[in-house]
């Protein structure tokens, strides 16, 4: 019988398209997608099931909404997913599209034939409505996923890697997916076919470790890799990368790791280099790790063989990846650092090494090392919430104890740092800085915390924005410690934002040099403060060359310090509260363009120095001294240029008598209101006396007109020659054991300062204190003398003054103590010089005997333990000491007046100078 219309069940049967956009899977290719598209003329929503088969386990559904009412079933070596998808007429879209997502669980080799998919209407007379088969095909490699082993010799031995067989055959892996860990247990190569690059893929947290020992046979364990590609797929977290464990005790020594030409991305640790294994690194990027070469040995000073390390990229190309779960650090957009060292002993590398785009180049924490032939670029933090506890540093080391040392670059090698926020910061560190390039920095050299350590900073190139060369707490140093022919270029001025800008600064704790017995005044050359010496530094805008703040028995000598334009203040040579200190040949001057507010060479405080054939030239002021001082006899020799005041001397200032000390005017500089010199304080206590006859410049007109600026007959210190300094530099002015005008003045208090006259007065007591100290005699010269430390004893003028020159006594040795300390250091030196040799000759290919490289390593490191406990039982007797000084610091009773307090805390901060 018809109708009008087709039967029902006819009616309400689909049209149905089935498609798969690709069938072609990548080794990250982990889902995969089914299109089935449904119509149909029934008026109501109609239910299709719908069933994929593939031969094994390959696949499972993803749940994300697509198909309801999922089932697995198995049949042989088939599995089957079943599942319901709904097509309604009156929905949105019509016909109905269905996109069904799928995880790909394994791998196969090639070809995977009979994938089917087919779609059934329960509903029609001819249920199957369609059915396709697809051909899947994957890149040639091992999915790891699947199973639990994670030994290679086990992977191997169960055919689940199969190496090449036939003459000649190497344990060459494929291109492989690691789920969790592949343990390298057995020898075995990763290498590329030199135009693709073997495809080595980590998931979230997973990594290759080389064991230590062998899992059969008596090979060690070892891995060679050669243009590979390490990484892992878009869009996951990091890996954990590569760890390379000990190197077995049995055996021939054997390098654990080769690699060369090849990518290590996307990993917390590139490489971690656990102690006493080794590698070989040639030619390799590490890009996009949180850590590129990671060397942690821990709290003992430990090392790992390395055979070479040249022509290595670090670098951050995009953004890291977020942290896989359980990995303990959080991460930035860039990279931590390239290089991390923990108490790692000798870290001798001088192959080519570059670092770009990252927050640090080399960190380093308790480790010594030579390096050279290295390039940081772009050092700076890229998040505006930083994650990492510190950014932008080329190289940063930090060290607890007195036996950590780094030497940066040599003669024969290449350093260079461009835009980085600080090129170079060493803390608690002995350091060697030389002919490194520096361009676009914060600060170019930075170094904190290390008293008694030799710091040579020599023959550098530095244009910074903020800083060239800074110090903070190192004196009293090692007499070799030296700021040398540095040449030192600051692009920005003092501004608001920046507060200061210098060449070369140095922020001291005024811990000196004690006499030792028989030597009543430090030695006249610079034994434990900083000599500056030859340097060349240009102010581009104004700040300070040089600044020498709280110094004990510095030498600034022969350094030229210029000024190109003049915004606001420019300061040449500051010296802020130095004692025994010398400024001697130095040529400070500016572009005169502009004097404006700028000072050649400046003089606040301080007692005991010596400044002397200085060449000052176009500044509005040549030489100015402010604040009280002591340096009688010891302003000679300055020639006094280009100027509106050659000489001045603030309110409040003192600096004792100066007779026939042979500076020089030029007269012709000296004109309308410009004049030679202006005294703002105590003409009879700051007078000059000088020779006319032999200076034919004198006199030149000063302020107050009389009194103070004295030109009489007598002979005249003939040690300069106008801006020519001749070799050898003339001694310093030393301390004397008897009493000086000022001396005097103060012990009989006829000090009467117009500014601050109670602080002053202070400061003026508790310095003459401290000068009898050092110097006995002067309390007998005069019965004064004699009342004036009575009268301060139980004061804190001299309670404080005691305790000043004590704390310069902290780091006096016996001469006993200091030659052995020395024979320690040198013979640990020796040691250094000869393992780092061998190191060098290793990395560029020379053959070098294992057993006498051992020998030297142990012998490097039994010498670094000596000098480290000797300086150990020395340092616990100067904490003793401290403590007791503290102890009377905090007995000491003071009025809020600023020189009380700031006397007060500096005693209190003296332990973090140490």
């Amino acid at each position: 019988m018809k109708s009008g219309n087709p039967p029902a069940a006819e009616e309400e049967c689909a049209i149905v398209t089935i498609d798969m956009p690709s069938t072609q899977f990548d080794i990250c290719d982990f889902t995969f997608t089914v299109v089935i598209g449904i119509f149909h003329e029934f008026s109501t929503a109609r239910s299709f099931t719908v069933e994929f088969t593939c031969p094994d386990y390959f696949f499972n559904y993803l749940d994300n909404g697509a198909l309801q009412n999922v089932s697995y079933s198995h049949s042989g070596d088939f599995t089957t997913v079943t599942g319901t998808v709904v097509s309604d007429p009156n929905g949105a879209v019509f016909p109905s599209v269905h996109t069904i997502t799928l995880n790909r669980n394994a791998s196969w080799a090639g070809l995977l034939k009979n994938f089917t998919v087919k779609v059934f209407d329960p509903q029609c007379t001819e249920t199957l409505q369609a059915e396709e088969n697809f051909n899947l095909t994957t890149t040639t490699f091992v999915d790891l996923r699947p199973f639990p082993i994670t030994s290679l010799a086990q992977l191997v031995a169960d055919g689940i890697i199969v190496f090449p067989s036939g003459p000649g055959a190497a344990n060459v892996l494929p291109d492989l997916l690691i789920a969790d860990e592949l343990v390298i247990d057995i020898p075995a190569q990763i290498e590329g076919d030199g135009n693709i690059l073997r495809d080595i893929t980590l998931m979230p947290g997973a990594r290759i470790r080389i064991a230590t020992n062998q899992a059969t046979g008596s090979t060690t364990p070892n891995l060679f890799v050669k243009e590979a590609n390490i990484h892992t797929c878009p869009g996951t977290e990091l890996a954990e990368g590569i760890v390379v464990d000990p190197q077995n005790t049995s055996g021939a020594p054997l390098t654990k790791l080769q690699m060369q030409n090849s990518i290590v991305a996307d990993c917390r640790f590139g490489i971690n280099a656990m102690p006493n294994s080794s590698l070989s690194l040639s030619d390799n990027n590490f890009t996009n790790n949180y850590i590129g070469l990671n060397f942690d040995m821990g709290s003992n000073l430990g090392r790992v063989r390395i055979d070479a390390l040249d022509g290595n990229i670090f670098s951050t190309a995009g953004a890291l990846k977020e942290p896989y779960p359980g990995m303990p650090e959080t991460v930035e957009s860039r990279g931590f650092c390239g290089i991390r060292l923990n108490g790692y002993r000798d870290f001798n590398v001088f192959g080519v090494t570059t670092f770009s785009s990252l927050a640090n180049g080399i960190v380093a924490y308790n480790s010594t090392g030579s390096i050279g032939n290295m390039t940081f670029t772009d050092m700076n933090s890229a998040d505006q919430t930083p994650a990492y506890p510190f950014e932008g540093h080329g190289i940063r080391l930090a060290g607890k104890g007195p036996s950590y040392w780094f030497n940066i670059n040599e003669f024969w090698t290449n350093m260079t740092f461009n835009n980085c926020k600080t090129g170079i910061l060493a803390q608690s560190y002995a350091l060697n800085v030389e002919n490194v390039t520096m361009t676009n920095l914060d600060v170019g050299i930075d170094v904190a915390y290390s008293p008694k350590r030799d710091i040579i900073i020599d023959g550098n190139t530095i244009t910074a924005r903020k800083f060239g060369i800074r110090s903070g707490l190192n004196e009293p140093l090692h007499y070799s410690s030296v700021i040398r022919n540095n040449e030192v270029t600051i692009t920005t001025g003092l501004t608001s934002a920046n507060g200061l800008t210098g060449g070369i600064e140095m922020n001291e704790a005024g811990l000196g040099y004690t006499p030792l017995p028989g030597q009543t005044v430090p030695q006249p050359a610079a034994t434990d403060g900083w000599e500056v010496d030859g340097n060349t530094v240009t102010m581009s805008v104004g700040g300070v060359g040089v600044l020498y703040r709280n110094g004990f028995s510095g030498s600034i000598d022969a350094n030229t310090v210029s000024n190109l334009a003049q915004p606001g203040v420019y300061k040449g040579i500051s010296a802020e509260g130095a004692m025994f200190s010398g400024l001697t040949a130095n040529t400070v001057t500016q572009a005169a363009a502009s004097l404006g507010t700028s000072t050649a060479i400046q003089s606040s405080g301080g007692f005991a120095n010596t400044y002397q054939c200085n060449c000052v030239d176009n500044t509005d002021i040549g030489l100015l001294f402010r604040d009280l001082a002591e340096f009688t006899d010891a302003v000679r020799g300055n020639s006094f240029n280009d100027h509106c005041t050659g000489l001045q001397i603030d309110p409040g200032a003192y600096i004792g008598e100066q007779s026939h000390r042979g500076n020089l005017w030029d007269l012709d500089a000296v004109t309308g209101s410009c004049l030679g010199g202006r005294n703002f304080s105590s003409p009879t206590l700051s007078p000059f006396f000088v020779n006319g006859t032999a200076n034919a410049a004198l006199n030149p007109a000063v302020f107050p007109s009389s009194g103070w600026f004295e030109n009489e007959p007598g002979t005249t210190f003939d040690d300069c020659a106008a801006c020519s300094f001749p070799f050898p530099l003339p001694p310093r002015i030393m301390e004397s054991d008897l009493p000086t005008k000022l001396d005097e003045a103060l012990a009989t208090d006829k000090l009467y300062p117009d500014l601050f006259e109670d602080e002053m007065n202070w400061k003026g007591a508790f310095r003459l204190y401290r000068k009898i100290l050092r110097q006995p005699a002067i309390e007998t010269y005069a019965t004064e003398f004699g009342d004036f430390v009575d009268a301060h004893e139980n004061l804190s003028t001299g309670k404080l003054a005691y305790i000043a020159e004590e704390r310069a006594k902290l780091f006096s040795l016996s001469a006993v103590e200091d030659s052995l300390l020395e024979d320690y250091r040198l013979e640990w030196r020796a040691k250094i010089a000869q393992l780092s040799t061998m190191d060098s000759l290793r990395q560029a290919g020379a053959s070098v005997n294992q057993g006498q490289y051992e020998d030297a390593v142990d012998e490097s490191e039994e010498a670094q333990n000596d000098y480290g406990e000797y300086w150990d039982d020395l340092a616990q007797d100067r904490q003793t000491q401290i403590q007791s000084l503290l102890t009377l610091n905090a007995a000491v009773s003071v009025s809020p007046s600023r020189s009380n307090a700031h006397w007060k805390e500096a005693t209190r901060c003296t332990r973090r100078g140490l």
